[in-house]
């Protein structure tokens, strides 16, 4: 079977932020080099960030142009960035940032979430749930065996996710689409597990004039079609008291 090479909407938010550039920036960038009468918005590229919309083929090499990488980079087959191997930053991120648990000690945290990833990109680095009991680690993607994987390449870190549902209606009530549309300004949580995707838009957003979407300070735009799927809003900000 062929193996079929999917762009991760996380690995082109991550470089695009990293170039300091607005998903308009990006956009037009595409338009520039692709072929003409081509039409490029930001609410497209917003929609590959957070996987909300597949990466169409015809944007992958122009992409990969664009941000100076591999495709195998930009579909997460490898870690290593043609440019500056900045692709490493992830895992030293995490190795800085949060205990490792070694492999033998994983049956302390049956039950518990942690985070697994993996140096050969085996599997996107992720979340899940340790079971024991049948030797896997339960993600929302996929079950992975703890015996079929190389131990060598696998990384595992305590890790409590501030942004999982079961603890943020504890503090604060989820908007629904009318009391979203009457407040001038909520605070986004997007629901994907991918601490890039969260890093690049959790936080404080407005209306847009035309009352189409939601917009940061970063020029971050999301559409209302996504509520309640690629997003929730609060009306406060609940990321800082999981923090705390």
């Amino acid at each position: 079977m062929k193996d079929k090479k999917t762009v991760y909407g996380s690995i082109v938010a991550e470089l695009r932020t990293k170039r300091g550039w607005t998903q308009k920036e990006l956009a037009d960038q595409l338009v520039e080099i692709m072929p003409k009468d081509t039409t490029i918005s930001p609410t497209l590229v917003s929609a590959w960030e957070t996987n909300s919309r597949p990466v169409a083929k015809k944007y992958t090499q122009p992409l990969c142009d664009i941000f100076h990488v591999s495709e195998e980079y930009l579909c997460g087959k490898t870690l290593l960035n043609n440019d500056n191997l900045q692709g490493m930053e992830r895992v030293k991120y995490l190795e800085t940032m949060r205990k490792e648990i070694s492999y033998d000690h994983l049956n302390l945290y049956h039950k518990k979430p942690v985070y697994v990833a993996f140096d050969n990109m085996q599997y996107e680095a992720q979340w899940g749930i340790v079971d024991m009991g049948n030797k896997c680690i339960v993600t929302i993607a996929h079950t992975i065996p703890l015996n079929a994987v190389n131990k060598k390449h696998m990384k595992v870190y305590e890790y409590q996710p501030y942004y999982t549902e079961g603890y943020l209606h504890l503090l604060a009530k989820k908007m629904d689409y009318r009391s979203m549309m009457d407040a001038d300004k909520v605070y986004v949580m997007m629901t994907s597990m991918d601490d890039v995707v969260h890093a690049m838009y959790d936080g404080w957003y407005t209306h847009n004039l035309t009352k189409t979407a939601l917009r940061n300070a970063e020029g971050n735009v999301l559409p209302y079609a996504g509520l309640g799927k690629n997003f929730n809003c609060y009306p406060i900000q609940v990321g800082d008291i999981f923090r705390n």
